[in-house]
This record gives C-alpha cells, structure tokens and sequence, in this order.
C-alpha cells in the first residue's frame, strides 16, 4: 500500500515507470517463494493435499443479462483435513491477489513506455545495459494472466472449508480478497456474485469474527 500511494504522488511518468520496474522485480521474487512455499507444502502431505469430487450442491448464479444460468462449478475440492483446505485458499487467493497485481503493472508499464516513447524522451537509463526497458524484455506471465483458474481453487474450496466452525473465519478473508479482485473484471461477474452469496450464507451463521465487519452490500458499493 505505501509503495501504491508513493506511485499515485508521482507526477513524472518516468519517475513511475522506474518504480514500476522494481516493483515487478520485487513480486516475480515473491512468486517463486509463494511457489517455493506450495512446494514445501506439497513435499510434507503424506499423499495429495487435495483431491477433485463431484459437487453436493449446485452452484449457479443467475446472469443478469441472460435468463439462462449456468453451473459454475461442477467440482469441489476436498483436502486431508480443514487446516490444509483453510491454508490451500488462503494461498490460491494470495496468488490470485499476486497474478493480477502482476498483469496490471505489465499493462501500466506497456502504456507508460508507449507515451514515454512517443514523446521522445530517452528511457535507456531505466533498462538493463542501455536498452530501453519493455514488458518484452521481462520474464513472460504465462499461466499467470490465468488468474481466474486460483479463484476458481478458492471457490472450489468453500463448502469443504465451512463444514465446521474452524473453517469459517479463515474463509472470509479469501472470499473478500477475491471479490475486490473480481469487481475490477466485468467477464467475472458471475464468479464475483457467487463469492458475495457465500459470504452473506457465512454471516447469517454466525461467525463471531464476521459480525464485526462490514457487510458485504456496504463493503462493495
């Protein structure tokens, strides 16, 4: 956040492009020690952390724009216990936080670049060995601009992470995350809705941790 705020604050594009490109150095570290962290993770379970199993319930979000509706997810994931289920979404939305973050600041760094460039103005000092610097130059997003699909993970996750009391709280803060995300991307809205619906359902359980925060219709208007 401190370093969004310095960005905001400033005025010469030059000056947001060169902290744009520590920035994306900085989280392309970040992800490979959140994959490190999944690895390790992965390395300790005695046997899969999670397993695909057809869904008990249906999940389906009218579209607001078409009387149809559609099953958005016909799966659901299961884990060895609700501590793995609880740590999985908090790393999928964590990653799908990181993803996003990461395309965004590719296309800002693409737009600063063309301007910058069309201006005249030399960007060779903020590229390594004299070359200008591009989103061409650093490490291609690949699966990353698949964001979506770690949402997904989250959704996925839900009903197996709230069968108890353990799991409720630690599955608000990733549907939260993923909301915010998610409002940001109008080909998601259905994703987004489902996500809001749930969190009303864990409200209207009770979770004491929930009652003191902010409902959802005042959170996202």
């Amino acid at each position: 956040m401190c370093r969004a705020d310095k960005l905001d604050r400033m005025k010469s594009p030059k000056m947001q492009l060169r902290e744009l490109l520590i920035i994306i150095k900085e989280l392309w570290r970040l992800d490979g020690d959140m994959h490190q962290f999944h690895d390790d993770l992965r390395a300790r379970a005695n046997g899969p952390l999670y397993w695909p199993v057809f869904a008990t319930t249906r999940k389906k979000v009218q579209d607001l724009d078409n009387e149809d509706d559609r099953e958005l997810f016909p799966l659901d994931y299961h884990f060895i216990d609700t501590k793995v289920g609880t740590t999985m979404i908090l790393y999928w939305a964590a990653m799908t936080t990181l993803w996003s973050g990461m395309c965004q600041i590719y296309r800002h760094i693409d737009r600063l670049v063309e301007g910058l460039t069309a201006a005249g103005l030399d960007l060779s000092d903020l590229g390594e060995d004299g070359v200008a610097p591009s989103t061409a130059n650093l490490p291609p997003l690949d699966k990353r601009t698949g964001f979506i699909s770690l949402a997904h993970n989250v959704f996925q996750s839900v009903e197996f992470c709230t069968r108890d009391t353990f799991g409720l709280p630690f599955t608000t803060a990733p549907l939260n995350m993923l909301v915010h995300i998610l409002n940001d991307h109008p080909e998601y809205v259905r994703e987004a809705e489902w996500a809001k619906s749930q969190l009303e359902q864990i409200l209207q359980r009770g979770v004491i941790m929930v009652k003191y925060l902010p409902k959802p219709n005042d959170l996202w208007n």
